[in-house]
């Protein structure tokens, strides 16, 4: 596998590169980790292809995460059979969802819910369409950013099966907040506390003869750890692709930066200071600015990382200083701290396959929030 690409005349910056052989080894290790490709249901918000989600379902994976109905359009539209859309509906988008669902019946739709008030506006949008709506109870396990306390879920599931057009079809909990620890015995601890709270409510809810179908747990840091739980479906996104935010900071997950950003020298306007092309149109604006990317070698299969102290970023511009030789023209590589958004602000990838030569030109169709619903 070769990291530097061939033959980049004619290829214009910045842009994102995707390499092909990588993902797949990155597949290949999720699966491995999860124990079974069944057990897996990648989010595949940090990429929005369907190459790599069809990558996926020839490595024997079946099921899907979503975080917007454009992706869901896309997964079903392609037919792919089991997504859940992991977003509250809210506004436009119940009905948009209702539509959906209507429009793909071979495929089992889902979505998330978190708020009593709102089962009633999902319920009517559904009998509007003649649908069956499914839905899963989002739990908020401390990061308090979508869900409900862990005392809640129970009686929200009920409420959703009691409703017309509606289908209680499981449990979901996303514990991101506990991304920023970097012990993998932390990580562990916590992911058998969530279990087991939510283990209590699934068997709550079966003993009333509430049947939960699907319980999912765990994005990339965590999900090894959840891989040793039974009954739980893994939702892992960024590790198909990798990036520098989780790369640097979990050694114990060994997976491959498969996604590098290309960039040109466009001035030196002073000796060691460098202007590049990949301002904050090119790569995610999160983290803070001086972390959002960092420079590499290729060498070989390998990168090295090479020192620089940012001095500011503007919309096409990144300015930094660096003891290198460079000048206006010269191609350089570098890793995203954040792929899943910045795999957004690009219509296209290149893909690279192993002698480091561009392949292929993957469309990212569900980077817009409309497809056709």
């Amino acid at each position: 596998m070769q990291y530097e690409l061939e033959s980049l005349d004619d290829v214009a910056t910045p842009a994102l590169v995707y390499y092909k052989g990588l993902i797949k080894e990155n597949i290949d290790l999720a699966i491995k980790a999860a124990g079974d490709a069944s057990r897996l249901r990648p989010h595949i918000k940090t990429h929005k292809t369907v190459e790599i989600a069809r990558m996926q379902l020839e490595a024997g994976i079946t099921r899907f995460k979503t975080a917007t109905i454009a992706e869901t359009e896309m997964l079903a539209m392609n037919g792919f059979t089991d997504i859940i859309l992991a977003y509250p509906l809210v506004g436009a988008n119940i009905a948009r969802f209702a539509k959906l669902v209507k429009a793909y019946p071979a495929s089992r739709l889902a979505a998330l819910a978190d708020c009593p008030e709102l089962i009633p506006v999902i319920s009517r949008a559904a009998e509007k369409e003649g649908a069956q709506v499914r839905l899963l109870v989002d739990i908020d396990a401390g990061m308090h950013r979508t869900g409900i306390p862990f005392d809640g879920a129970a009686a929200l599931y009920r409420q959703i099966a009691a409703a017309k057009n509606l289908t209680a079809a499981g449990l979901h909990v996303y514990d991101g907040h506990n991304h920023f620890d970097k012990a993998p015995d932390t990580r562990n601890a916590n992911a058998k506390e969530y279990y087991a709270a939510l283990m209590k409510i699934k068997d709550e809810l079966e003993k009333d003869n509430f049947p939960v179908e699907t319980v999912i747990m765990g994005g990339t840091p965590p999900f090894p750890f959840y891989a040793k739980l039974p009954n739980v479906e893994l939702s892992p996104g960024t590790c198909f692709l990798n990036d520098y935010g989780y790369g640097n900071k979990f050694e114990d997950i060994p997976f491959r930066f498969a996604a590098l950003l290309l960039t040109r020298v466009v001035s030196v306007p002073a000796a060691g200071f460098l202007t590049t092309d990949l301002g904050y149109k090119a790569v995610a604006s999160d983290p803070i600015a001086e972390n959002r990317a960092r420079l590499v070698t290729p060498r070989g299969d390998k990168l090295e990382f090479i020192d620089f102290k940012f001095r500011g970023q503007n919309e096409e511009h990144w300015m930094i200083e660096a003891k290198i030789d460079a000048k206006p023209g010269d191609v350089m590589y570098a890793i995203p701290t954040h792929i899943c958004p910045t795999s957004a602000l690009y219509e296209e990838i290149l893909v690279a396959d192993d002698n480091g030569m561009i392949t292929e030109r993957w469309q990212v169709r569900s980077r817009a929030r409309k497809i056709t619903i």
